[in-house]
């Protein structure tokens, strides 16, 4: 069996998105450079932020998308503006 262990997630910015994965988290990340920064979560998976201008294959963002879920234990956790 294959266990996933990565999620790369395209943006437009990855240095300003891991400001707020960074705060999201409560974490660091463990790499960072401007096109790419990457997360080493408690669970052992990586959550990579990508350029979309320069991921390779080319990114094709057109329709579709994604979501990842975060459990929070209240509302005004909730609030949060991602």
């Amino acid at each position: 069996m294959i266990n996933p262990n990565l999620i790369i997630l395209y943006v437009d910015n990855p240095l300003e998105s891991a400001s707020l994965y960074a705060d999201l988290l409560e974490t660091a990340p463990t790499d960072s450079h401007p096109t790419f920064v990457s997360f080493t979560l408690a669970s052992g998976i990586m959550l990579g932020l990508w350029s979309k201008h320069t991921a390779s294959p080319t990114a094709l963002l057109m329709g579709g998308g994604g979501e990842i879920a975060f459990s929070v234990t209240d509302e005004e956790a909730s609030s949060c503006n991602l």
